[in-house]
């Protein structure tokens, strides 16, 4: 074996020139660890890649700035800051051309982290990544850790090559998380072996697929990575567990080595068997091996054993693996499970460590939503939901006993579940008078266990707690022709000598019982929960939950709205400087609870190892419904003084809100500006040191979430509401100090109700300047008493025929004049008196439109005007032409793509505009057309006349027009696409658990089906397709087993002769369990054909627009998008019928405008929700904002 400095040896810090860079007179990277003196080639460099940033970079981007640099690098602690230099192409001087930080990672103290990664645009495919990667694993294998891990976006495709290339996997389900295990091969005996006697060299010889795909690859039933060395014709082979984050086999020219398991899943109460081979090829010296093999976390196991294996043989052993009830935590994609089986082979004295990932599960699982405290004498409906963990259906009968003073209506349910299903049912929950009780779950489940072919299967039957086998029933499974017969959950009958399988029927506790705390008590009580994984604290609004165990980065609590369920805030510390990561990063918590006449406080008390004999308390207290003060204690119990401060930061989550907006005082004026663009304190001499007030707030729809200090030494934003940094000063030994606190709120309001509270309970002005120098767009006026509706708000032709319903909510009577403003002046549609929302007032009204053959205009701005004796009310109305009543063309047709596939497309022609789809791939539309203009010459591109009414473009190609695409795609096949791999582009609709949407989605494993639609809605004559997804359990994966039976239906029309696409969607839930979900409507634009130069224009009280500049901001619009190309070109308007739904902008800078619309689904079994979205293709901005009273408006039933 080579020695540890010979293992830095197989790290080169100097390489053979790229194949495109000359090999005289071309110096080699320098690589050099950051000083300050160099921060201002690093904010240079900076500047000059933020362009490959999706983000527009980190520092600032193009914005960098020299202090800038300084002042972030100061705050953390990283194991190593690189720099890549070179010479200047022009003056010969140095200059950075690369950076790199590579920092611990506290979540996993076996990996580092690379934090930041870049090389200089001009510098690319010169090797500037592949030295700076080698520099961080260099220093990492050096520290004597196992992993090097880093983020990227997965449409990186000019570095993703590169990260696979220097031995980085993709984990699966993940954008974009990789891991690089060559650390920790490189410090295996047999792995050095192979280098030092080939030389091989490890980034040249290895042998590796460079797609831009997560690396999802099978061995056996283990997901693993595979890396794999090849030098004259001598290979190395080496495959990672990727759960475990550890070797699973090693193949080397001198011996193979694997561990396996026949099942990764470990029902509690079951057992697996894994199992150990060696291979010694022939021509290779015989090995003495010693197999230890220990479980660890859930995972029981023990074996031990030796052999001597001689040239050209294989010895293996194998042994049992059970589950017991244990930590059961499910881990993040990329961080190491805590179930393995570990295994010690001791080859020839050189020992090697190998594990496998198990997953430790209860037969089924148990849990209960909607559990709130209630008041006594009171009821409400939970949902209790079993969860099958088995590959195979059961029988689940669960149990409910409740205690303390509350009784439920459902005491046991059964049901039958699906392999990998869940089953959820309704329970009424009623407390009948104040305490505290729980809620146990627990029940039988019975279910079939494979057995050997010909024999009786093993009794799967257990207790959870003892093991004991209880309940076995017998089934034989003939192969369906007759042989073999069996009674079901009963005694053999016969057995056939040919019967190919035998199972049995087992019947098993839950494991392990769930209990739910149960509270009941007066309005204003306080209710406290602790376990070991947190301690949680319920208010009559609020619900407090702080994490107990060590979290990561940085300790942090929750705050959840206790009426929706919605999180509010999340809050979060460290101690330091450094603060990333800091001295508390690893810190697990002890709770003490505390209660006095006002309030109740929470202190979480620690040790960090990284400064000895300091104990730090976070304390939490809750004294009103919706506030709380958060402090922070420091006891010195060194030897000597000791200078820290705390970085605490808040996040507004304000979950459900659609958008929100930030308010605080700068120079003495209130700022109201939207949440994604303000505050921008990156830059140290940026807004926070203007504060005239301390205090911030983020809020929209009715809520409102904010901080408020009075002692910070600094304030920023670090993408945060307020980062605050508060110092403790020099604390003597055995001196004690606590910081000034920070109050949140978290509740109903706005920015006042923040303010109003820092001015009466923290500050020492009654009053302060600011009102008369607000800076807001106001929300536009209200009229909460008055409604006034259309019922036909879609037009055929030069004529709508409609009415308008006019209801007011209040008891006292009204009478007023209505009117109607339009195109061609204003109708008096006379007077109306009305009383109680009941009683609606509803006029007809018939309007002529302007010929569209002379404006080709299709959405009009119309307005309702009602005018009383006190008040004049005006309401804007939808009136959209959808067509002028020609039929539409339909055409089917075929689509050749990768892999030898054929797909049915179609297109719905309206002779103004084009559809093109393919429906049974995502159901998804790749192009909108509409014809444009051809130029006549090449030197005055004159514009032939526009088509007239009635052109079919399909049948008559040749009269003088193109058509323009308006959808950005990706036709035949999906690519890489920033974020996204598969990107598909155009219109298409996912459904997710969580997070926005860059990959597959259940939808992708669904059976896709699809037929033409015809139907006649609103007055309007409708053409289209309609395409559904259904989940079913032949093709779904495993873990996505309890969405069978769900389905997606998406029906995309239009109406013949307009310009206007309906996309109507309706999630059914046809699982046995309740479904929460996302359902998302992505759409990529690019209004003329081309995302450059576009406008986008929303509404955030009131329109504000943006247009192309590098960078990304995501922001929400209430309902109304349009994407413009210049002012006088055609505009995509994109709006929302459903007033609850989520709409972004999705404005990715250079990349263009592409709006995502994301409703929250929340369904019981058997249930539907359908939401509506229109896009329109119009002449110009104008028209477009025509489009806006159409928010919140559905499409019509179809007309009987």
């Amino acid at each position: 074996m080579v020695s540890p400095s010979g293992i830095n040896s197989l790290l080169p810090r100097r390489r053979e020139p790229a194949d495109n860079e000359a090999t005289v007179g071309q110096p080699f990277t320098t690589i050099t660890e950051y000083t300050e003196e160099a921060a201002p080639a690093v904010a240079t460099l900076w500047r000059e890649s933020a362009v490959e940033w999706p983000g527009g970079g980190p520092f600032g981007g193009r914005h960098a700035t020299t202090e800038g640099v300084r002042h972030e690098l100061r705050g953390n602690r990283p194991l190593s800051t690189f720099l890549a230099w070179r010479p200047d192409r022009v003056t010969g001087e140095l200059r950075a051309v690369g950076f790199l930080s590579l920092i611990a990672q506290p979540e996993d103290p076996t990996a580092t982290y690379v934090g930041l990664l870049t090389a200089h645009p001009e510098w690319h495919g010169f090797g500037v990544g592949r030295e700076l990667l080698t520099a961080a694993l260099d220093r990492t294998v050096s520290l004597g850790l196992d992993r090097i891990d880093l983020h990227t976006w997965s449409g990186n495709l000019k570095a993703m090559p590169l990260y696979k290339k220097t031995g980085f996997f993709w984990v699966p389900d993940t954008t974009v998380r990789m891991a690089n295990f060559l650390p920790m091969l490189l410090k295996i005996g047999p792995v050095q072996d192979y280098f030092g006697q080939t030389g091989a060299d490890w980034y040249r010889d290895a042998v590796r697929t460079l797609d831009v795909t997560p690396d999802r690859e099978m061995f056996g039933n283990a997901e693993v990575y595979t890396y794999q060395w090849v030098r004259d014709g001598q290979m190395l082979r080496a495959r990672i567990d990727r759960h475990a984050n550890a070797l699973l086999t090693l193949e080397t020219p001198h011996l193979a080595i694997n561990v396996s398991l026949d099942d990764t899943r470990l029902p509690i109460g079951t057992t697996r068997h894994a199992s150990v081979g060696i291979t010694v090829p022939t021509g290779a010296p015989h090995v003495s091996a010693t197999i230890v093999a220990t479980g660890e976390g859930a995972v029981r196991a023990s074996h031990q054993a030796h052999r001597t294996i001689a040239e050209g043989h294989h010895g293996s052993w194998t042994w049992p693996v059970s589950g017991t009830v244990g930590s059961q935590t499910k881990s993040r994609p990329g961080i190491t499970s805590p179930d393995v089986t570990r295994v010690l082979a001791i080859v020839n004295e050189t020992p090697i460590n190998f594990a496998a990932a198990v997953r430790v599960v209860p037969p089924v699982s148990l849990s209960a939503e909607d559990v709130n405290p209630l008041i006594p004498g009171t009821s409400r409906t939970i949902w209790v939901t079993a969860q099958n963990e088995l590959d195979v259906p059961i029988d689940a009968t669960t149990r409910l006993t409740v205690s303390g003073p509350f009784t439920v209506d459902v005491t046991t349910r059964t049901a039958t579940i699906i392999a990998r299903g869940r089953y959820s049912f309704p329970v009424r929950l009623t407390a009948n008078g104040s305490g505290d009780g729980a809620l146990q779950l627990g029940g039988r489940a019975t279910y079939l266990q494979q057995g050997a072919t010909g024999q009786l299967g093993t009794a799967g039957s257990v207790d959870a707690s003892s093991g004991d086998g209880a309940g076995q029933a017998e089934r034989i499974v003939t192969r369906g022709d007759g042989a073999g017969q069996a009674t079901q959950h009963g005694t053999v009958a016969a057995v056939a000598e040919d019967a190919e399988a035998i199972e049995t029927a087992s019947s098993s506790e839950f494991a392990p019982p769930v209990f739910i705390p149960l509270h009941a008590g007066p309005t204003g009580s306080r209710f406290v929960e602790q376990t070991e994984a947190h301690v949680r604290v319920i208010t009559d609004d609020l619900i407090v939950t702080a994490p107990l165990p060590s979290s990561g980065w940085q300790p942090s609590f929750s705050v959840v709205d206790r009426h929706t369920g919605n999180e509010l805030l999340r809050h979060s510390c460290g101690l330091g400087p450094p603060f990333a990561p800091s001295a508390i990063s690893n810190c697990s918590w002890t709770p003490h609870i505390t209660r006095d006449e006002t309030g109740l406080t929470v202190a979480l008390r620690s040790q960090p190892e990284r400064i000895s004999g300091v104990t730090f308390e976070r304390l939490i207290r809750l004294a009103g419904s919706s506030m709380l003060e958060v402090q922070y204690r420091l006891v010195n119990g060194s030897s000597s003084a000791c200078t820290l401060e705390v970085s605490a930061g808040t996040s507004a989550e304000l979950d459900g809100v659609r958008q929100s907006q930030i308010a605080c005082v700068v120079d003495g004026n209130v700022i109201v500006d939207e949440s994604d663009r303000f505050p921008d304190w990156d830059d140290p001499s940026g807004g926070a040191s203007h504060l005239s007030e301390p205090w911030i707030a983020e809020f929209g729809d009715g809520m409102v979430v904010g901080v408020i200090w009075s002692d910070a030494r600094d304030v920023t934003s670090d993408n945060r509401l307020a980062e605050l940094i508060l110092p403790f000063g020099t604390v003597a030994p055995g001196g004690t100090a606590t910081t000034a606190p920070i109050a949140l709120y978290a509740g109903p309001g706005d920015w006042h109700a923040v303010r109003s509270r820092w001015r009466s309970q923290y500050s020492s002005q009654s009053s302060t300047s600011g009102h008369a120098g607000t800076q807001s767009h106001g929300p536009a006026a209200a009229h909460p008493s008055i409604e006034i509706t259309i019922e036909r708000p879609f037009a055929v032709g030069n004529q709508v025929t409609t009415s308008v319903s006019v209801t007011h909510a209040n008891d006292d009577p009204m009478t007023g004049h209505v009117f109607l403003e339009h195109p061609n002046g204003t109708t008096d549609l006379g007077e109306v008196s009305t009383r109680g929302s009941g009683n609606p007032v509803v006029v007809p009204v018939t309007l002529a439109l302007p010929e569209w053959g002379t404006t080709g205009q299709a959405a009009f701005p119309v307005s309702v005007t009602l005018a009383t004796s006190e008040t004049t009310y005006r309401f804007p109305v939808p009136i959209v032409r959808v067509g002028d009543g020609r039929p539409v063309g339909v055409t089917i047709g075929d689509i050749a793509q990768n892999g030898g596939v054929t797909r049915q497309t179609i297109t719905l022609d309206t002779g103004r505009m084009r559809v093109k789809a393919i429906p049974t791939e995502r159901g998804r539309i790749h192009a909108l057309e509409t014809p444009s203009p051809l130029a006549t010459n090449g030197a005055g591109h004159t514009p032939t006349p526009s088509p007239p009414i009635g052109t079919r473009f399909a049948s008559h190609p040749d009269t003088g027009h193109e058509w323009t695409n308006h959808l950005f795609s990706s036709v035949p096949d999906p690519k890489p696409w920033v974020w996204f791999n598969p990107w598909f582009g155009g219109v298409s609709v996912h459904l997710r658990d969580g997070g926005w949407h860059t990959g597959t989605t259940c939808l992708d494993h669904a059976r896709w089906e699809w037929h033409p639609v015809e139907t006649r809605r609103g007055g309007v004559l409708w053409n289209g397709f309609s395409t559904t997804a259904t989940v079913e359990a032949s093709g779904i994966p495993p873990d996505q087993a309890r969405l069978v039976g769900l389905s997606v239906t998406t029906t995309y029309l239009v109406a013949g002769g307009g310009t206007t696409l309906v996309a109507e969607t309706t999630v059914t839930n046809g699982t046995q369990s309740r479904l929460h979900s996302n359902l998302t409507l992505g759409t990529y634009l690019q209004p003329g054909g081309s995302v450059n130069d576009v406008v986008v224009h929303y509404l955030r009280h009131g329109e504000r627009s943006r247009a192309r500049a590098h960078g990304t901001l995501w922001s929400t619009t209430e309902g109304w998008i349009a994407v413009a190309s210049g002012n006088a070109g055609p505009a995509l308007t994109i709006v929302s019928s459903d007033s609850h739904a989520r709409m972004m902008c999705g404005d990715m800078g250079l990349l263009g405008v592409h709006p995502f619309i994301s409703s929250e689904i929340d369904l019981v079994p058997g249930g539907t929700q359908t939401s509506t979205t229109y896009i329109a293709v119009a002449r110009d901005l104008d028209e477009a904002r025509a489009y806006r009273p159409l928010v919140g408006t559905a499409l019509p039933m179809a007309d009987a």
